[in-house]
């Protein structure tokens, strides 16, 4: 179904959970019992046991060892085995509560939220009822919470957030302004000014520790750390936060531009000459890129999500350009107007008949700069 129209909500009400050193703290007997549950028995079972029992471990501070210490609970980390043992333990979850939430998972990270409908709040006491059936479940497993690191994020510009103070085992879980959302900084308004502000600075300082550090001053080298170690700062999820304010475009932008201006031999050129030289892409059109090639895995069914979640396809209709366009109804909300399909759609569907829709190489090859620059709203030259 469509993602329904923002109008009808008064606010969206998310809980971040954050469980305690949670790879450190599975209960060996209950993680067997889960995986026995799961149909996995015989030698698998005891191999896995085997694996998990007898460990030891010790610390050595230059030729000093301390005691062995015997390890009696966890999944081995920096194993293979061990994420996939985690994730089978933990998978259970979303089974104790109701569909009055919507419960997400990425490892030992867990997110729940509700939609309200209605000015009141009282969507507030059904979180409650969820967060004390996650309480439960937590004790049963024997998997802690580390009640300090949860919060409530409530979305919503007008609203002031839950009419209540939702608590787990008594202990309050505050109402916050902003949220790091699995690396992604969302505030209250979904504006995403502070994580754009936030990723500047930390590529800033990774750049500048490149410039000073590196003996070197081959300029391939330095271009091909600052690719490595900067450049994925800056695009990290950049189709869930992709900027629309030129503010927020020119800050994630100066970083490169200073970057490159520093590199020997480039201070006089122009910022369009320097990235033709070192054969690199304004920030912003690799976004317009980012976003265009996620749409085709939407479209062509290459990720895990449904397209008609996010757009109404309307394939072979067109009587102009290609045979994918897509459409959405409109959208008052000035936000939600600047969300990843609203932001998107009319680029995808404006696209060119000479882009080849035959593969994902074949599309992103084809997705020329000179083709993609038209979308993009900054350009320093």
């Amino acid at each position: 179904m469509l993602q329904l129209s923002a109008e009808l909500y008064h606010a969206i009400i998310i809980a971040y959970i954050d469980f305690a050193k949670a790879f450190d703290s599975v209960c060996h007997s209950k993680l067997l019992h889960k995986l026995s549950q799961y149909g996995i028995c015989g030698p698998l079972l005891n191999l896995i046991e085997s694996f998990l029992s007898g460990r030891t471990h010790r610390t050595k501070v230059g030729d000093d060892l301390s005691d062995l210490a015997h390890i009696t609970s966890g999944v081995v980390q920096g194993s293979c085995l061990g994420p996939i043992l985690f994730v089978l333990f933990i998978n259970d979850l979303p089974d104790a509560f109701t569909d009055a939430v919507t419960v997400k998972l990425y490892a030992d990270d867990v997110k729940l939220y509700s939609a309200i409908k209605t000015s009141s709040l009282d969507t507030a006491f059904d979180l409650q009822e969820q967060l004390d059936k996650l309480a439960t479940w937590a004790e049963t497993w024997q998997l802690p919470i580390s009640y300090s690191k949860c919060c409530v994020l409530s979305l919503g510009k007008h609203n002031s957030g839950p009419s209540r103070l939702l608590t787990m085992n008594d202990y309050n879980i505050l109402p916050v302004e902003q949220a790091v959302d699995l690396g992604v900084t969302v505030d209250r308004e979904v504006k995403f000014s502070l994580h754009i502000s936030n990723i500047s600075r930390k590529a800033h300082n990774r750049a500048n520790l490149i410039i000073r550090c590196f003996h070197s001053k081959n300029i391939p080298s330095l271009v091909a750390a600052y690719k490595v170690y900067v450049r994925p700062i800056l695009e990290y999820s950049s189709v869930s936060w992709n900027p629309y304010l030129i503010k927020d475009i020119k800050s994630l932008e100066n970083v490169q531009r200073r970057f490159t201006k520093r590199l020997p031999g480039m201070e006089k050129l122009t910022y369009h000459q320097r990235l033709s030289i070192l054969e690199l892409d304004s920030l912003e059109l690799r976004r317009v890129r980012a976003d265009l090639l996620f749409t085709y895995k939407l479209v062509f069914g290459l990720v895990d999500l449904s397209l008609p979640d996010f757009f109404v396809p309307r394939f072979n209709e067109a009587r102009r350009g290609h045979g994918h366009k897509l459409y959405l109804p409109t959208c008052k909300s000035n936000t939600r107007s600047n969300n990843f399909n609203y932001r998107v759609i009319q680029k995808w569907n404006s696209l060119p008949n000479s882009i080849d829709f035959t593969s994902l190489k074949r599309f992103n090859k084809s997705l020329a700069p000179e083709v993609l620059l038209p979308y993009c709203n900054v350009f320093f030259i």
